[in-house]
């Protein structure tokens, strides 16, 4: 867990009153997780990975120590509730016979203890009414799913028989991995179809358990049509036909529209004025005037899509990381030093960097000479451009941007330098694809315009005010024509041009918004919004 990330996160995007609770919670679960943290500062083991071997009781061990803190609330101990009830029972059973056969075991990795506790746990199954009822609540008074075992034992007025298909009622004939049928024979081992008829007896015996009986078979199982159990096949055969239960025409039912079907309209909502941004971010400011559903959805109801529980590391955590460390590689930069002086220096800050995230080494492997190619093509790029001095890089700036209602744009730019000519230059790291310079003209990346325009106006601090020379998108990574880079720089008189035309849109969008009456609609649009697209539900008043 990457605990200094998360918390950098949340000073960057939870509001005030936020910041206290969450920052609250990442601690009491890195204090939760502390045992396995623990296990890191285990000296790496022979085989060049540089990977620390544990020992495989040590790690199962952590890994429980981790979960009893996880699980503890203000009310209850975190024993009393990871191992209460029936599934709790059934763990601890369990691993009390298998802790001790892993002391027979080899050190591992730390990477194996997923794969490790799964295959000591994937075959377990637990029967539990938890289906029925809730954690805390008494059982149901009329439903109760029983075993097989329970199921002999017992009658009830109404059976329904499930899971009746091949694989799961009867369960496959498989003689296993060591012994084949003849072999098995020969030891005077009954034969694995033995299993199948006790299972025949057992379906036999609760269809004829309950006045009334229910056969059910799924149509399809693991995203594969299911094969009906051989005894509906039989039943089927000798009866002529077993009755349909009505329950599958409420299903069929259920999915067919009472009418026929017609668009739904367009999302468009219009709330108060008073409950409107008054603050917004640059970007937020090129996703509303793309989309200014999107503005509504995430700044009025207050939406923010949750990352998923196990989610890969890709270009956005890696461009993330490149700007950090670009930027304070930059605070402490001697531009007067030696080429290797300073790919050293930005190396150190990198190895600084990936201790503070707690990168995976497999993911440090993979992006070292990624960094390194990085900081090439800077200097390489640095070596080109006319005599400048650096001002600032990674600055918050603020600018009240209408008089008659408070309102405030946000940025923070990457790199922000003087000419010397006494002109800005406003510099930003891309690690993807960089827009041209026609798209810039054309209103389409906002981002570098709007910043400028906040630099014109003080929004940067008085010391970063005055007339913006340029605009530049620098991609220091894999650039074309042999080059180490690639970049987009856009200046004269048609950044003049742009930059006029895109303060009259940021007002244009603050007046129709947030000053007239009555404001404009959040509309919705048909633009990628990989966030919000859902809650838009797009596909349907398309009509697509």
């Amino acid at each position: 867990m990457r605990f200094a990330a998360r918390r950098r996160f949340i000073d960057q995007h939870a509001s005030p009153e936020e910041r206290d609770e969450f920052a609250d919670l990442i601690t009491r679960f890195e204090q939760a997780v502390a045992p396995l943290r623990g296990l890191r500062k285990t000296p790496p083991g022979r085989g060049g990975t540089g990977e620390s071997l544990v020992a495989p009781r040590r790690l199962v061990e952590a890994l429980l120590a981790a979960g009893e803190a996880v699980a503890a609330d203000d009310a209850s101990a975190g024993k009393v509730r990871l191992w209460a009830f029936e599934e709790g029972v059934a763990l601890a059973e369990l691993l009390r016979e298998a802790l001790p056969a892993l002391e027979a075991l080899p050190p591992q990795p730390l990477s194996s203890l997923r794969g490790l506790f799964e295959a000591l746990i994937g075959e377990a199954v637990v029967r539990t009414r938890r289906s029925v009822r809730g954690r805390e609540a008494a059982e149901h008074p009329r439903l109760v799913i029983w075993g097989l075992l329970e199921a002999r034992l017992q009658s009830a007025d109404l059976v329904v028989l499930g899971g009746l298909v091949e694989g799961v009622w009867p369960a496959e004939a498989d003689p296993g991995p060591w012994l084949n049928r003849p072999m098995r024979a020969a030891m005077g081992f009954p034969s694995p179809e033995e299993k199948v008829g006790d299972a025949a007896h057992d379906f036999f015996t609760a269809a004829a358990a309950a006045p009334t009986v229910i056969l059910s078979a799924p149509r399809r199982r693991d995203r594969a049509p299911a094969v009906p159990s051989r005894w509906l096949e039989r039943l089927e055969a000798l009866t002529g036909g077993l009755p349909r239960h009505p329950a599958g025409g409420w299903v069929r039912r259920l999915d067919r529209p009472s009418a026929p079907p017609r668009s739904a309209l367009r999302p468009a909502p219009s709330p108060p004025r008073e409950v409107r941004p008054k603050r917004l971010s640059v970007s937020d400011v090129v996703r509303w005037r793309a989309n200014p559903y999107a503005i509504y959805a995430k700044h009025i109801l207050r939406l923010t899509p949750l990352l998923p529980l196990h989610f890969e590391i890709g270009r956005a955590e890696f461009g993330t990381l490149a700007h950090e460390a670009l930027a304070r590689w930059a605070e402490q930069d001697d531009r007067q030093a030696s080429r290797a002086a300073r790919i050293e220096a930005f190396r150190n800050v990198f190895e600084r960097l990936r201790i503070e995230e707690d990168l995976h080494p497999a993911l440090v492997a993979w992006w070292r000479p990624r960094f390194r190619e990085i900081i090439e093509a800077v200097l390489d790029w640095e070596a080109t451009q006319p005599a400048s001095t650096l001002c600032a890089t990674e600055r918050k700036g603020a600018w009240e941007v209408d008089e008659r209602l408070p309102f405030v744009l946000t940025a923070r730019a990457d790199r922000i330098e003087r000419s010397a000519g006494g002109g800005f230059v406003i510099i930003d790291y891309k690690t993807g694809k960089l827009p041209s310079k026609k798209e810039v003209l054309a209103g389409e990346a906002l981002q570098l315009p709007l910043e400028a325009v906040m630099l014109s106006h003080g929004g940067f601090g008085s010391d970063l005010t005055g007339a913006v020379e340029a605009i530049l998108y620098l991609r220091p990574d894999r650039g074309r024509k042999g080059r180490s880079y690639e970049e987009s720089k856009v200046d004269g008189e048609a950044l003049s041009s742009r930059l006029v035309k895109t303060e009259a849109m940021l007002r244009g969008l603050i007046e129709n918004y947030s000053v007239r009456a009555p404001p404009a609609p959040y509309t919705a649009y048909a633009v990628f919004e990989r966030d919000y697209a859902l809650l838009a539900r797009i596909e349907e008043w398309r009509g697509t």
